[in-house]
């Protein structure tokens, strides 16, 4: 790596899966160097086909096996007046007690004179299953969200005592679930009080992240279904409420973002650049976990035809995993971030940041 420009982008793993849709993706380490993942896959998105599939590494993400399907067609969750039409995006979180759990998105089911009229998202609900045995097995899916067009996307953070799964409604409207994953039981209801991001134009999919400085707060970052921004929301964990999102210096092209806290301290944001498309995956890094500066590519522009919809989860010696969606919602593909890596490309965000504009990078 040469100090002071972007590294290569990292080099991918693409899990074996059928020639479909394979999208939503959720990943968690394991124990050792063992990983999971889980995404949907059908014929199409929000098809009666998809199923949610799982695979393993035992090797850090350099061999993955067969994934195996979690779900099935029209299954009804636990709590639910209706089967689910379709399965959606995946989350995998593990408790205080090292239970796994899945949180996952659906499209319930409405039938009228035997027509199926619910086909988006916009009937979207969420529902958790759990796991004692690293995922080998998983219980029945139980309720969890019963708003209108709810869903998950990103990972939950234990912050304050609590755990906050960060979820959306279709329609537009960020929140926060406060919950306790360890008290997540299958056939009952869990207590989880929504606490509202305010906005004043809708945004989906939030992503949190631990601050970058004690002291400071946790934030969520957003999709701007409008092609403008990503935005930022600061969490008051005393009084439980959101601050009203604000745009910050990253465009969006109306796609998913995941935000975490490096070894370093640094916020990092996967991202697709620009306003236009998905061909470039990209990380952008702050400190303040307001404004950031462009690093280096995750995968490069057309390189994997359309690249995003990024899940991570933190692995051994300061590393980060990710999977994503590549060539279109077609395959899901696996990175390994290591250190060095995060180190260089973060080194190639402060150059450039330091660049008068219109400058080279170094």
């Amino acid at each position: 790596m040469t100090p002071g420009l972007p590294p290569e982008p990292p080099p991918l793993v693409v899990l074996s899966a059928p020639a479909r849709t394979n999208h939503g993706a959720g990943l968690i380490g394991l124990d050792g160097e063992a990983l999971l993942a889980c995404w949907y896959s059908g014929r199409s998105e929000a098809g009666p086909d998809a199923r949610i599939l799982c695979a393993r590494s035992g090797d850090a993400g350099r061999t993955w096996a067969e994934p195996q399907a979690v779900s099935t067609p029209r299954e009804t969750a636990l709590g639910a007046p209706a089967p689910a039409k379709s399965v959606g995006n995946v989350v995998l979180a593990r408790d205080a007690g090292g239970r796994l759990a899945m949180i996952s998105g659906e499209v319930q089911s409405r039938r009228i004179a035997g027509l199926e009229t619910c086909k988006s998202w916009r009937c979207g609900r969420i529902d958790f299953r759990v796991s004692t045995d690293l995922g080998h097995s998983w219980s029945a899916p139980t309720r969890l969200d019963d708003r209108p067009g709810a869903l998950p996307r990103s990972r939950p953070l234990r912050w304050a005592g609590q755990d906050l799964l960060p979820v959306y409604q279709e329609a537009g409207r960020a929140s926060v679930l406060a919950l306790d994953l360890a008290a997540l039981t299958p056939g009952q209801r869990p207590a989880a009080a929504p606490q509202p991001i305010p906005a004043r134009t809708p945004l989906i999919q939030p992503t949190l992240a631990a601050p970058a400085r004690a002291g400071e707060p946790a934030r969520a970052y957003m999709r701007d279904p409008r092609r403008r921004f990503v935005y930022v929301s600061a969490y008051d964990a005393a009084a439980g409420r959101w601050s009203p999102a604000e745009p910050t210096d990253l465009p969006n092209p109306g796609a998913a973002i995941e935000a975490f806290r490096d070894g370093a301290g640094r916020i990092v944001l996967i991202h697709n650049p620009g306003r236009k498309d998905r061909r470039r995956l990209s990380l952008a890094f702050s400190m303040d976990g307001a404004h950031f500066a462009e690093g280096c590519d995750l995968s490069a522009p057309g390189a994997h035809g359309e690249a995003a919809y990024p899940a991570v989860t933190p692995m051994a010696a300061g590393a980060w995993g990710v999977a994503f969606s590549i060539e279109d919602k077609r395959r899901i593909a696996f990175a390994r971030l290591d250190a060095a890596f995060l180190d260089a490309c973060a080194a190639a965000a402060t150059s450039r940041a330091l660049s008068p504009p219109g400058a080279p990078s170094s």
